[in-house]
């Protein structure tokens, strides 16, 4: 008898994530038209020439319309580059929600990835906080982080995670992935500017692998935290990767780091992209 039960949890478990993956893969190929692989335009090209990378060109209001007929809480769309790994991102009025819920708001077992509801979500918070679940088994949701923890494969991968929303397309490179404990303040979205930068150099010097980041911090810079569990699932920690904002791709142009960071105490972000 205690070997059928545990067969038809089992069972149960790889049913519930079939059924997960199944309507993702639906989603994402309902809107695979509008999400494509294109060179990066000469503005943007010296942010990953050093990694021969190509960034996505994106019809990003197609896109977030199409998601929200789909799901109205949806805010961005999640892409991880190097990996099959993208996802509609939703947002309700707490982190709880979405951890066991669908795209239809239903149980799901994989959850949905979810921004923390304390995030604006045009991005332009000094820490956007994303979530999503380590898997027991294979690499869905955040699951395809188990791998960045082998140095070898980081050296092999792009490094960069892009996030389109009704404003653009942001591009994203990862610098850190640390090991934290869930009461860690890696999830506060905006404090004073030395702390902020302060303890992104403490995630630099800290982080359990070598991304190959060679530039200082700015408290001009804006940064995305995705969070998950961690592999043996301790309840008392999480994995944190985080990842800074290198261009912004809209209808108008492409806006770099490098921009914002040589154009003045005035020029930030925000005010760079509406130009």
């Amino acid at each position: 008898m205690i070997m059928a039960f545990s067969l038809l949890e089992i069972g149960d478990y790889f049913y519930e994530r079939y059924k997960s993956d199944q309507a993702f893969n639906a989603i994402n190929k309902e809107v695979g038209d509008l999400v494509r692989t294109e060179a990066v335009s000469d503005a943007g090209a010296q942010v990953v020439a050093a990694e021969e990378e190509k960034e996505p060109a994106v019809d990003y209001e197609a896109l977030m319309a199409r998601l929200k007929e789909i799901n109205d809480d949806v805010v961005a769309y999640i892409d991880i580059k190097g990996s099959e790994n993208r996802y509609p991102v939703v947002q309700s009025d707490d982190n709880d929600y979405y951890l066991r819920r669908g795209m239809d708001k239903e149980y799901s077992l994989q959850g949905t990835p979810f921004m923390d509801f304390r995030n604006q979500p045009n991005l332009m918070d000094q820490n956007t906080i994303l979530y999503a679940h380590m898997m027991n088994y294979g690499d869905a949701m955040f699951g395809i982080f188990r791998h960045y923890l082998e140095q070898d494969y980081v050296d092999q991968q792009p490094k960069t995670f892009t996030l389109a929303t009704q404003e653009g397309v942001y591009t994203y490179r990862m610098f850190s992935l640390q090991h934290v404990w869930a009461t860690d303040p890696y999830r506060i979205p905006n404090q004073e500017d030395d702390a902020f930068v302060e303890d992104l150099v403490v995630d630099y010097a800290q982080s359990e692998v070598d991304f190959g980041y060679a530039s200082d911090i700015s408290p001009k810079d804006r940064v995305v935290t995705l969070s998950t569990c961690t592999t043996d699932h301790d309840d008392e920690k999480r994995i944190a990767v985080v990842g800074v904002l290198t261009q912004v791709e809209t209808k108008k142009g492409v806006t770099t780091r490098e921009e914002v960071l040589g154009g003045g105490a005035d020029l930030t972000w925000e005010s760079a992209i509406k130009r």
